[in-house]
């Protein structure tokens, strides 16, 4: 969660002081697991009946999972607003403050920038045209949502931790909020290096960086292992921010019944997002005429983003793709207006900001939180200020009867950019991208910039999931997506840079070898932790390496495998933390170094820069980075000493106030490229990954109740309660909790019931 909220962890550095602690006595926080299950039960049975048309069962299993059976469409989008906002909505509050700009609202005035950089993003631009557009049953589902979420906060005066802790005040949730929070998880990519790219395109390294992306897309293969299957700032800490809800990973693979143990369709999804607590998913249950689905929601939003339905089950991966120009305005004739926007500041004075916009989109470059080159003008054209309507798309996908025309189910869908992989019971497969795009030539643009006449041509036209590539029941009898380039045709640029192709190959290589392949295989592939290109590095270090040197043992013996217990992968990290700059540094191309780290490329680049150096400069490098490495860890310390898995709410990351917050650490597992990604950073010294695999799910299609899903974390967003944190033991033991699709299952696995009606509730364990 570092990483997740740097900039509110430095803004609370600065704001929270001693008066706070007086003013804020929502800093002092319940115990960790004080608060039972069964009385956060009883606060959601306490509450008045709901406007429901027909009875509603609301029933929940001993993980605070809710289940909603309904008997129309209104009362089961009612009731999903209810749970939503019980189990969440302090996350809810705060990222919405965030989609809208008023993070300075919760903490103080350091923030104003970040504020001012994301109204100018603006994510809530469409949000009138969506609304205005949207067919009537979709707003009819929305506004019940939205119904269900201000009718809780309306029949309780209970409030979590955040309300108190950021003085977040009481107002109405609305459509344009549940909006806003979905163009905040539809972010490009890109973004998150775009600082990055900025900064190089003002070096003598950029055109060779450029070049290189050029290639293949922006791919680059992995060299052979021989082997058996950090930066900083404020614009760094905007695209850390943008983290919080950006796909930076993921794994799905979808495996055909030819290849099934049980005959049927398997699926695996494994996102990956910012590590923090509460999770980004919460797992639901649903059951109305025309839904019925289990999966994962994101607080705030009244759609699965992966899951299953009696017919399908279906799961993304970020596809990296480019949906934004950067329009250079130079020469461009049309006038730019000016919005002045007033900016709330907690502690201290409010505060405006000027925006200005061209008819093409806001001016971005006015933003003080990134480099652009002086003295011009360059708008933010985004796919994102268009309206589409995503919540159309998915909802219209859980009535799908098949996964062969999701293409066409899938078009109102346009960010975020998604490689969609599905399984459905008629033993189909298939991959497909879901995304708007301009239709641009495919080949590699000269610059990241473009001017205003070029993209208004490539914008004449926008492609969407039925113009773009499509694979369906592949001969191998399997799909994987992990962020990789895996679309060798398409008829327009997807992406500036995909990941490297090793997670991809990994998956292939782990269903290859199995035959037939079951659920339990699925679970065993999503947690595995080998890096090829990692080990190789390694073994290209080894050929330089000095005789005798003491861990020359420890790296020569490691398999390229990041278990907690590892300790060559110790022994790696702690030499590629001095080798990688050092020898980037002989190469002179240090300016390069944090940009293929946040790509996913160091340990790639790092060989490819080795090898560019001579033997003699490679073994002075190496020499030197043996005994750096042996002077920073103890002799018997393994990777898991060093990378932890921290579990802690977001408010942890207050200073001195936020010790309450925090609740522990684990061994960590997992690196920068692996299946089952765990952080990005170069880092050596104890250290927690801000991003990484934080949800799983696997189901067999021939069986509708054979659904698994499970959080790392737990579901209930209240810190205190036992369910904050109690799918942690499931997670590290590869476990998980099934959601099934029948009533009976439905009801023996979900036995507790509520529905806002006066009756006894069940008992459930404390």
């Amino acid at each position: 969660m570092r990483r997740l909220c740097r900039c509110l962890g430095m803004a609370f550095a600065l704001t929270l002081t001693l008066p706070l602690v007086a003013a804020c006595g929502g800093l002092i926080p319940p115990s960790p697991g004080s608060i039972q299950a069964a009385d956060r039960l009883e606060a959601f049975h306490r509450l008045p009946v709901p406007p429901f048309e027909r009875p509603v069962e609301i029933r929940w299993n001993a993980h605070l999972v809710p289940y909603v059976l309904a008997e129309t469409d209104r009362d089961g989008a009612l009731a999903l607003g209810m749970v939503h906002a019980h189990l969440r909505l302090g996350q809810m509050e705060v990222l919405k403050r965030i989609a809208r700009g008023r993070i300075s609202e919760m903490t103080g005035p350091f923030t104003a920038g970040f504020d001012a950089a994301i109204r100018a993003i603006g994510f809530a631009t469409a949000a009138p045209d969506i609304l205005r557009r949207m067919p009537s049953e979709t707003r009819a589902w929305l506004d019940a949502y939205v119904a269900g979420i201000n009718f809780y906060k309306s029949a309780t005066d209970a409030r979590p931790p955040e309300f108190s802790a950021l003085g977040i005040e009481e107002e109405p949730w609305t459509a344009e909020d549940t909006l806003a929070l979905g163009r905040l998880g539809g972010m490009d990519f890109t973004w998150i290096v775009l600082p990055e790219l900025l900064k190089l395109r003002a070096t003598p390294q950029w055109q060779a960086v450029w070049d290189q992306l050029a290639r293949l897309g922006g791919e680059t293969r992995l060299p052979g292992s021989g082997a058996a299957a950090p930066a900083h700032g404020r614009a760094n800490m905007l695209a850390a921010l943008f983290r919080l809800t950006t796909r930076l990973g993921s794994n799905s693979i979808a495996v055909a019944p030819s290849r099934s143990a049980s005959g049927s369709a398997l699926i695996a999804n494994d996102p990956h997002l910012g590590l923090h607590l509460p999770n980004t998913w919460l797992m639901a249950g649903l059951h109305t005429p025309s839904y019925k689905a289990v999966g994962m929601m994101a607080p705030g939003l009244p759609v699965f983003a992966f899951g299953r339905t009696p017919c399908l089950a279906w799961g993304g991966t970020n596809l990296h793709g480019w949906n934004t120009d950067l329009v250079d305005l130079s020469g461009h004739p049309d006038p730019l207006s000016e919005d002045v926007h007033d900016i709330g500041v907690r502690f201290w004075f409010d505060t405006e900001a000027r925006i200005r916009r061209s008819d093409l989109g806001p001016v971005i470059s006015d933003a003080a939180l990134l480099e652009f080159p002086p003295g011009g003008a360059y708008a933010a054209r985004w796919i994102g200020h268009l309206p589409s309507d995503e919540i159309t798309a998915l909802l219209d996908l859980l009535k799908a009867p098949n996964g062969r025309g999701l293409s066409g189910t899938l078009r109102s869908f346009a960010v975020p950019a998604q490689n969609i992989v599905y399984a459905d019971c008629e033993g189909n497969i298939g991959h497909l991208v879901a995304t708007w795009l301009p239709d641009r030539p495919v080949a590699f643009p000269p610059d990241i910039f473009v001017d205003a006449a070029t993209s208004q041509r490539h914008w004449e036209r926008i492609l969407t999931s039925g113009d773009l590539p499509s694979i369906e029941n592949p001969e191998a009898g399997y799909v994987v997506s992990a962020n990789d380039r895996a679309f060798g045709a398409p008829p327009t640029r997807i992406g500036l840079s995909f990941s490297p192709g090793q997670r991809a190959e990994r998956l292939a290589q782990l269903v290859e070898a199995l035959d037939p392949v079951d659920l339990s295989d699925l679970t065993t592939i999503q947690r595995d932790v080998y890096s090829a290109a990692a080990h190789a590095l390694a073994r290209l270090i080894l050929t330089s390496a000095p005789a005798g040197a003491a861990l020359v043992p420890d790296l020569a013996g490691w398999q390229g495998t990041y278990e907690p217990d590892s300790r060559g992968a110790l022994v790696y990290e702690a030499i590629l933390t001095h080798l990688a700059p050092d020898a980037f540094g002989a190469a002179g191309r240090s300016a390069e170094l944090a940009f293929w780290l946040k790509t996913g490329f160091l340990d790639i680049k790092a060989a490819e820069v080795f090898r560019s150096l001579d033997e003699a400069r490679r073994r002075e490098l190496v020499a030197a980075s043996f005994a750096d490495a042996e002077g920073e860890i103890g002799a018997h310390e393994v990777w898991g000493d060093r990378h932890r898995l921290a579990y802690r709410h977001y408010l942890g990351l207050i200073p001195v106030l936020g010790a309450g917050y925090r609740i522990g650490d684990l061994p960590g597992r997992g690196g920068r490229e692996t299946v089952l990604k765990s952080g990005a950073e170069l880092e050596i010294d104890q250290h927690s990954p801000s991003f990484g695999s934080h949800a799983r799910h696997v189901s067999d299609l021939g069986d509708p109740d054979a659904n698994f899903f499970v959080l790392l974390g737990g579901q209930d967003g209240w810190f205190g309660s036992r369910a904050f944190d109690d799918q942690i033991p499931l997670w590290t033991a590869g476990e998980s909790i099934q959601l099934p699709l029948s009533l009976d299952a439905i009801r023996n696995r979900f036995p507790i019931v509520s529905g806002g009606v006066n009756t006894p509730l069940p008992t459930v364990s404390r």
